[in-house]
């Protein structure tokens, strides 16, 4: 497990694992849980176990095995790290055993792929399994009511924000946080207003088109914690399409703005910074939005804040400067990366995007038919990206995005 409290020595850990990757919010637990082992059974470290299996595979096979491909060949894990990562949550705490369930998942998949070789591994996974019934774990401890009301902007806020980033299992007795590692700091904050100790998150790798994703995972299990999430409206199992903005709190300004505030920090965004024509930094978002599948979430939003813009059919709502803005003095505890207070007026916006029209738009061969001044006066009527996107349509025939008038 990663401890959220002893940051300085992240580095030393588990950088030659991680290399070119900043962990300065996040660290290893220093010391070891308590525990206790029954019947003078020695201890059997799930490192040991997978160092033990990796071997007799290589022996088996006459194959060179490493904890990589243990992972995909033997035990067919989604991710090639699978083993790594577990090894890394690992340090630093020799009580944290591997849950049940997959350690039949383990033995499973190695019979498969060994076959009538799997006895020879037996050992191994009886070793673990006595130790693990002998080893008793210290209990979390946590403000267990804290979502017992939203009667406070910071609950509101985070609220919000596992409305994006958490959910609950199918039977209603975990609830699991899994966030990008650049966002570790809200994941450090989450763990502190709930005085959660000790306070440690997992590590996971994802591999996707060649890229290696890092995540965090928070998992509380604790009914009483769950109950109060249910009871303001959470859902259980997969979510995403049946959410709902919170009723109690819709009514009062503060409370609405920060929950939707950290909702944004979880699935809103600032979209493409414009124009590319100039350095990174002197670019300019031009709206900020939010994005979910549950229609009647969105609806739910458009409602209560007076929202004129239309939901886009990829679920995509946008929430307007001025909102934005408001919900940023309204909570200055957001996350960091997304507070963003560049936005330019009505005029502004105007004068930024006329004066970086690219000059090739008005020729004829290109499908953009509108010339600059065309263009122009449309943007200064208050005409939206999308009306003039249906607008062209209409008088030329041809279909162009919202991203075409905007670039």
């Amino acid at each position: 497990m990663w401890d959220m409290t002893n940051l300085p020595k992240l580095h030393a850990t588990i950088l030659k694992d991680l290399k070119n990757y900043d962990f300065g919010l996040i660290q290893f637990q220093s010391g070891k849980n308590v525990e206790k082992i029954a019947n003078g059974i020695q201890n059997y470290s799930v490192s040991e176990f997978f160092r033990d299996i990796k071997r007799e595979i290589s022996k088996i096979t006459r194959e060179k095995i490493t904890y990589r491909i243990l992972s995909k060949k033997f035990l067919r894990m989604k991710s090639k790290w699978h083993v790594n990562d577990k090894l890394l949550n690992l340090k630093g705490d020799n009580s944290n055993i591997l849950p049940w369930n997959l350690i039949q998942l383990y033995k499973k998949r190695l019979k498969k792929a060994l076959g009538s070789d799997i006895y020879q591994l037996d050992k191994f996974f009886k070793k673990l399994q006595i130790n693990k019934r002998n080893i008793i774990k210290k209990p979390i401890e946590f403000n267990k009511d804290y979502f017992k009301s939203l009667n406070i902007k910071t609950k509101a806020y985070f609220y919000g924000w596992l409305l994006a980033e958490g959910h609950l299992d199918k039977k209603g007795r975990r609830l699991i946080v899994e966030i990008n590692v650049r966002d570790a700091e809200i994941l450090k904050r989450f763990i502190e207003v709930l005085n959660l100790n000790p306070k440690k998150v997992n590590f996971k790798r994802r591999e996707k088109n060649g890229k290696c994703f890092m995540f965090l995972v928070l998992e509380i299990s604790d009914e009483i914690f769950v109950k109060h999430l249910m009871n303001l409206g959470f859902i259980r199992g997969k979510k995403s399409i049946k959410i709902r903005f919170p009723i109690s709190i819709a009514k009062n300004r503060e409370l609405a703005l920060a929950c939707l505030l950290g909702f944004f920090d979880g699935d809103g965004s600032h979209g493409r910074a414009f124009p590319k024509s100039l350095p990174e930094s002197e670019r300019k978002s031009l709206r900020p939005f939010i994005t979910s599948k549950s229609v009647r979430f969105l609806n739910d939003i458009k409602s209560i804040f007076n929202i004129r813009y239309n939901i886009s059919g990829s679920r995509r709502l946008s929430i307007g400067t001025f909102l934005f803005l408001e919900m940023l003095e309204n909570y200055d505890k957001s996350l960091d990366r997304k507070r963003y207070d560049g936005y330019l007026s009505s005029d502004g916006l105007i004068k930024l995007r006329t004066q970086n029209l690219r000059s090739s738009w008005s020729i004829s061969k290109r499908v953009f038919k509108l010339s600059e001044n065309e263009l122009t006066s449309l943007w200064e009527k208050g005409w939206s990206d999308k009306k003039i996107a249906n607008y062209h349509k209409n008088i030329y025939g041809i279909k162009i995005t919202e991203r075409t008038v905007k670039h």
